[in-house]
């Protein structure tokens, strides 16, 4: 009490620091702290003093709300009237500094030196240690580390974002490592005394491939705000122009080049939007390329084998009917030798180049295609959509729409169906009306029975009636449930309906029967879904080996092709390419050896037509321009089991065992009796570029190789030790990775008189015949001898 009288007075709030989450209460600052200072002079922060990132502003109704863990979601709402502009770009330095540092002083640097609030700076940070730096780390100098740090910063508007690149652009080297060096330091680290360096990339402030700097086609504008938006794609930036309705002049052109079918492709298109004027986005060209037989007619110079037949049909769109014509015209006025020069240009800048001979030779269809939807016959049921006239290709998708007054458009009711040819008949003012005019009683053989059960066959030709589930269709029991390969059905359960796992409940292991199983994968390009190429795969292997599906598995890992994107866009859906896994299960091996054997036999053209049928029955197809089957058969029999494992002398195979894998001892292997291996021991001492491992490998294959042993009958260690890098006077100095080997071994033999014959051989060796054998195993091993 004396000590805190004499020695001590009463501290201020205005000395005190509140913790993270509080501030200071300022009409207390004079006040004394108390014994409880952070309750006396401190109080929580609120959402008045939490500032919103760009783009999101205050929510006034909650300026008194304490902090919680989500203050950008109390305390702020969307603005409106402000789209953030992104600021990228990447930096790269070398410090002393954890990634964590790094992010620190990255993210405040960026804050000061572009005057920004912290909560609009983004920062990522990937580290990689320095292998130079091992010295000084022995030194005690700590971890050096390459960062590279990824940021984005966002302004209010364009123009502050430009003033932020510039800023960033200018930033000089010298200056740029003072200001990350400040704040590493405040973060407990510091840049790189020895090789510290700073280098920033800065992306463009429009970025290349957003909707800003996008072409939207004829018949389609851009859509408002969307500037930003990234990846650009006419999905992405551009929605129906209703003031432009697009008409497209057709053609086709042939000509002889020495160019790749994409070659071809690209020449049309930048031809005909060159003599026509026209966007390359509002230009269409597809190309079917055959190559020239090489061998050429008479009187002809010989052409290369690179020199195709491209056979191109086009596509370009016009505003108008009345641009449309006059483009028509073009084209039709077109003489043969301007668009061989127009053309023989662009195939240049494309990469390729007019063949010896070349010809072209053009037709065109009319402006207005007379199989446009104006003169498409919608089918039963079906009447045109209004405005579509001009719309082409004409399908039934594209020019009709269900009619409402007719059948078709009508839902037959429960237990009941369409009637046949009443597609197109009225179906009256009232839903009884419908009924009676469209509908017709449905059979139970019309009925799919749901998952889990089957129809009743005594019941097909009755009707549905209300409940055709009730009415027409029994659980399924165990008897129709079809066991696995390798176990049998329980005859007491056959009557069982089928719970959630019928194989537990509806099978038992068949001791008579151990499945063989044959494995392999397939490669194929297809427009379907991992699913789809699943169940088609699945399905096939079923068929075509005559194997219940309960004995296939398929796994299958899918990679979508960039190169579809174009077909992506027509609106043929996503085109991967499907990598199946599979394992089918047979009873026996003779079964199994026949299974492998059809697969290995496989024409590629079988399996494209077996496994595109499964396709489409599964919602999918090959894909037309670029399928492939590839099939990679593993071998029947494991590598790694006991089936292809060698015991060593005094073991023997144990019985039933050859599918067991991973092989061991323990697991293949029991004693035999009948022999008691005798071992030939020695030592073995050389000098060698080897690692301890690459001479043990060598040395055990020379004695293999020397005694006709099996590799499992021979064990050898190896002692180490490195050569001293100085040499002896007279000598050429060894390299440092020069060691001299001690090798022990020991190689057993069936009996005493094989060990005799051995340990003669090795007697009798001669050092040249046995440095000539070790150095050729050293070199397989990845090492070498010394000098």
């Amino acid at each position: 009490a004396e000590a805190a009288t004499n020695c001590c007075e009463a501290a201020k709030c205005s000395e005190h620091t509140c913790a993270a989450g509080t501030k200071a209460i300022t009409s207390k600052a004079g006040e004394d702290q108390t014994a409880d200072p952070a309750a006396n002079c401190c109080e929580a922060l609120k959402c008045v003093d939490y500032m919103c990132a760009v783009g999101s502003k205050a929510k006034t109704s909650e300026a008194d709300k304490e902090l919680d863990s989500n203050p950008a979601a109390l305390c702020c709402e969307d603005d409106p009237a402000v789209t953030p502009v992104p600021v990228t770009g990447a930096a790269t330095f070398v410090a002393h500094a954890t990634t964590e540092q790094a992010q620190s002083a990255v993210h405040e640097m960026l804050a000061a030196l572009l005057s920004v609030n912290t909560v609009d700076v983004t920062v990522t940070v990937a580290s990689e240690e320095k292998m130079a730096a091992a010295a000084r780390r022995l030194n005690g100098h700590g971890g050096v580390f390459t960062h590279t740090a990824t940021f984005s910063v966002h302004f209010a508007d364009k123009a502050k974002a430009s003033a932020g690149h510039q800023a960033l652009t200018d930033l000089t080297k010298t200056d740029a490592e003072a200001a990350l060096d400040t704040q590493l330091k405040a973060a407990g680290g510091h840049l790189d005394e020895t090789d510290g360096a700073w280098s920033l990339t800065m992306e463009a402030l429009v970025d290349e491939n957003s909707c800003e700097v996008f072409q939207c086609p004829l018949g389609q504008k851009m859509k408002n705000g969307v500037g930003a938006t990234a990846p650009s794609t006419v999905a992405a930036c551009c929605e129906n122009d209703p003031a432009v309705t697009p008409v497209a002049v057709e053609g086709t052109a042939s000509f002889v080049a020495m160019a790749t079918t994409a070659q071809a492709q690209t020449a049309v298109a930048a031809m005909l939007a060159e003599l026509l004027t026209a966007k390359a986005v509002d230009v269409t060209v597809t190309v079917a390329s055959e190559a020239k037989a090489a061998t050429p007619a008479a009187g002809t110079r010989r052409l290369a084998d690179e020199v195709f037949t491209h056979n191109a049909t086009f596509a370009v769109h016009f505003a108008d009917f009345t641009k449309a014509t006059a483009g028509h015209k073009t084209l039709t006025d077109l003489v043969k030798a301007d668009a061989e020069t127009s053309l023989k240009k662009h195939l240049l800048a494309a990469g390729g180049k007019d063949s010896e001979d070349p010809t072209w030779t053009l037709t065109l269809q009319a402006v207005v295609d007379p199989d446009s939807c104006a003169a498409f016959n919608c089918a039963a049921g079906y009447t045109m959509k209004d405005g579509e006239g001009a719309t082409k290709p004409a399908t039934a998708e594209a020019c009709c729409v269900v009619d409402d007054t007719k059948c078709l458009s009508h839902n037959c009711a429960v237990g009941t169906k369409a009637k046949a040819e009443a597609a197109g008949t009225d179906k009256g003012a009232t839903d009884a009306e419908a009924a009676t005019n469209c509908c017709e009683a449905a059979k139970c053989s019309e009925h799919t029975c749901a998952a889990g059960t089957k129809a009743i066959t005594s019941k097909a030709g009755e009707d549905q009636t209300a409940d055709p589930a009730a009415n027409c269709c029994e659980a399924l029991k165990c008897v129709d449930y079809m066991c696995a390969v390798g176990s049998k059905a329980k005859t007491s359960e056959a009557d069982k309906e089928l719970d959630s796992n019928p194989a537990a409940l509806c099978c038992e292991d068949d001791p008579a029967v151990t499945p063989v199983p044959v494995t392999g994968a397939a490669t194929f390009v297809a427009h379907a879904t991992t699913e789809q190429a699943q169940s088609a795969v699945h399905e096939m292997l079923a068929a075509l080996l005559s194997v219940n599906t309960v004995d296939v598995t398929v796994t299958v890992a899918s990679e979508e092709k960039m190169a579809a994107a174009a077909r992506r866009l027509n609106g043929h859906g996503g085109v991967f390419t499907h990598t199946a896994t599979f394992s089918v299960h047979f009873a026996d091996k003779a079964k199994a050896s026949a299974g492998h054997q059809a697969l290995t036999d496989l024409t590629k053209t079988d399996a494209e037509a077996a496994l595109d049928t499964q396709l489409k029955a599964a919602g999918g197809h090959l894909d037309e321009t670029d399928g492939a089957w590839s099939l990679t058969m593993e071998a029947l029999v494991d590598e790694n089991s006991c089936e292809v494992f060698q015991c060593p002398l005094g073991q023997k195979m144990k019985n039933g065992v050859g599918a067991t894998a991973p092989s061991t001892v323990a697991a293949c292997c029991e004693n035999d009796p009948a022999v008691t291996p005798v071992a030939v021991e020695g030592t073995a001492s050389f000098v060698a570029m080897a690692t301890t491992a690459q001479a043990q490998t060598a040395v055990a294959a020379m004695l293999a190789e020397l005694l006709t042993a099996k590799a499992v009958d021979v064990t050898v260690t190896v002692a180490s030790e490195a050569k001293a890098a100085t040499p002896a006077a007279g000598t050429r100095r060894l390299a440092d990775e020069v060691f001299t080997h001690n090798a022990t071994f020991a190689v057993h033999f069936a009996d005493f008189t094989k060990a005799t014959a051995g340990h003669k051989t090795l007697t009798d060796l001669v050092k040249a015949d046995a440095e000539t054998s070790l150095k050729k195993h050293l070199l397989a091993a990845g090492g070498k001898d010394s000098e």
